[in-house]
């Protein structure tokens, strides 16, 4: 192959008449198909001539022409030399004069029938698994989709593609299934087309979906490189953190479960951690977890034994202009339709661009959660206890001037 020349392909497969257009014009400039890549086909220089190219439909996605198929259009003057998109089979003509493969459409039209039911086969699974993808990515999570796109860039990028390809499939799947009905019509296929001014259409959308592809790659992987977990009780070095013990204000309370002996956890105990993240948007996602309780005290509610947790989350964005509409996606996202919420806003008295403190009465008022935003920072914390939040504002919102690491710590 290194001493083909490389084309750029104007069209899609499917645009047959196109397709074979452009073949045959190179092949009088002397330049003769050997094969077809994603988007570009290799060709050799020869001396040029006139040469029909056609594009027959494949039995089945990605198979190559079986043996006597090859053997009888080679003695009808056709030779076999690649195939593309998987969805067809490339013939040249040897000759000027070679016959024509296909005299009667509707004969023709059994070979494209078969191609059509093979790409529905996989083809509407494919779109049906893209449409439940949007709707629930769109739909179901609608409130909080602003910061889900933030925080998991590469997930969104991926929905994207997905998106992308599912709207070219059933481009494709209606056309073929155009064709197909044509040629039942007795209709003959066209061999020439104006391929020249389809192939800025073709151009823009091939370097749109590589640079879709390309970015998502890139986004997953750049979080992936640097995301890790850890346990923070094993750390050597203290990490800074606003303590459930100093909540709770209780000098018996302990970090851990009820029932250690009996709480399996896979990879640790996810319920005291410290845990870094990282998308483009969000370069900076720490998230620290505490779970505890203290012996032999009850909720006061139910009687039932008291366990306590913190979550808490700063989030560094790439761009301030962000911060606004990624607090009010987050309490969205955070506080549940289904719950009653009390809502405090705090930010006069804390000085912070924004704070909020909310209290759900579904619990005793035991479930709540805390919005702090100073500029490209954010702290949410989620606390689920009896104690009272509001005396540790100042406290949660000092976490923004802190550094954490962002490699897991040795």
């Amino acid at each position: 192959m290194k001493n083909t020349i490389r084309r750029f392909v104007p069209v899609d497969s499917l645009d047959i008449a196109a397709m074979e257009s452009w073949l045959s014009d190179l092949a009088e400039d002397g330049l003769f198909l050997v094969s077809f890549g994603a988007y570009f086909a290799h060709f050799e220089s020869r001396p040029p001539r006139k040469a029909a190219y056609r594009l027959e439909p494949a039995s089945s996605l990605y198979m190559t022409p079986d043996e006597k198929k090859l053997e009888f259009l080679d003695e009808f003057g056709w030779e076999y030399v690649d195939s593309v998109d998987k969805f067809f089979h490339v013939f040249r003509a040897k000759t000027e004069d070679a016959p024509e493969i296909h005299t009667d459409p509707a004969v023709q039209a059994d070979a494209y029938e078969k191609l059509y039911r093979s790409q529905r086969n996989w083809g509407i699974p494919y779109v049906l698994v893209s449409v439940v993808f949007l709707y629930l990515t769109i739909f179901t999570e609608k409130p909080g989709f602003f910061n889900i796109a933030l925080l998991r860039l590469s997930h969104t990028l991926y929905g994207l593609y997905m998106i992308a390809v599912a709207v070219l499939g059933v481009r494709h799947f209606l056309r073929l299934r155009k064709i197909k009905n044509l040629l039942k019509t007795g209709t003959p296929l066209s061999h020439s087309a104006d391929y020249k001014r389809k192939r800025p259409l073709r151009l823009a959308a091939c370097i749109f979906i590589l640079l879709l592809f390309t970015v998502t790659f890139l986004s997953y992987t750049f979080g992936m490189i640097v995301q890790w977990d850890a346990d923070w009780r094993e750390l050597s070095e203290p990490i800074p953190m606003v303590s459930l013990a100093e909540i709770e204000q209780d000098a018996g309370f302990i970090n851990g479960h009820i029932d250690d002996a009996h709480t399996t956890y896979v990879g640790g105990d996810a319920d005291n951690e410290i845990r870094f993240d990282r998308s483009f948007l969000v370069p900076q996602q720490t998230t620290i977890t505490q779970s505890g309780y203290v012996p032999g005290r009850l909720w006061a509610e139910d009687g039932e034994p008291y366990e306590s947790t913190l979550a808490i989350s700063i989030y560094h964005l790439r761009y301030p202009s962000m911060g606004g509409r990624f607090v009010e996606s987050q309490m969205n996202w955070e506080l549940s339709d289904l719950m009653p919420w009390d809502t405090i806003d705090l930010s006069a008295e804390t000085g912070l661009d924004e704070a909020y403190l909310c209290v759900s009465g579904k619990y005793s008022n035991a479930l709540k959660k805390l919005f702090l935003r100073q500029g490209d920072t954010i702290v949410y914390v989620s606390y689920f206890g009896e104690a009272d939040l509001r005396p540790f504002v100042p406290q949660f919102a000092a976490l923004m001037q802190e550094t954490y690491p962002t490699r897991k710590p040795q």
